[in-house]
């Protein structure tokens, strides 16, 4: 999780810094990006822009307030607090990045959650993980396309029904609390648990709607 010699240096520097852009470069690369660029669905990425007044800094310390606050207090899909603090979500085209490096720079972005990973300068503004706006990213849509949306939440909501519908848009939530640690990047960490959590509760509602 840690560079130990970073830390005996003064200076905090966490594996994600290089487990992450390495992980996203072995998806995207001069390989996979020709027909990552045809690809006939659209394929969007969410980020969060700091605040014009706060600075990166700050903007960073409000995004994570907000973060924990609706976390661990509001528990809303689509908090309000970040917005009201001068953060902004932009969507970007993944197909319209002109290179590979664009690219990846777009996805590291998207998941920007310093310290543990950098922000990312983007058209010269920076970039931060796009959850830190909104938990579930949505661009705006007409209202013939809200109906036709079908959102996959990552996080449980104790409170709220496996499939709901809010905003005209219909909503599918894990059946419990999903089993992962969201920043372990260690040989212990439960992304298999994860996994399984999800295709069990994908094998048992699709096959309900089949018979």
């Amino acid at each position: 999780m840690f560079h130990w010699p970073a830390i005996a240096r003064m200076k905090l520097h966490f594996a994600h810094q290089q487990t992450y852009p390495d992980w996203i470069a072995s998806i995207v690369n001069t390989d996979t990006f020709p027909d990552l660029q045809q690809a006939k669905r659209k394929l969007l990425v969410a980020v969060s822009r700091s605040a014009m007044l706060l600075g990166k800094h700050v903007s960073i310390a409000a995004a994570t307030l907000a973060y924990i606050v609706d976390k661990k207090i509001v528990h809303s899909i689509h908090p309000r607090l970040p917005r009201y603090l001068g953060l902004q979500q932009q969507f970007y085209e993944l197909q319209q990045c002109t290179s590979v490096q664009a690219a990846q720079a777009l996805l590291n972005a998207s998941a920007a959650a310093p310290p543990l990973t950098r922000p990312v300068l983007l058209d010269g503004r920076w970039a931060l993980d796009g959850g830190y706006v909104d938990n579930a990213p949505l661009p705006r849509l007409r209202a013939e396309e809200q109906v036709r949306t079908l959102v996959l939440l990552t996080r449980h909501y104790p409170r709220r029904p496996e499939f709901f519908c809010q905003h005209g848009r219909v909503y599918w939530q894990p059946s419990q609390r999903i089993p992962v640690s969201t920043w372990d990047c260690t040989i212990k960490s439960t992304v298999q648990d994860a996994f399984n959590l999800g295709y069990a509760d994908a094998r048992r509602c699709l096959g309900a709607t089949a018979n």
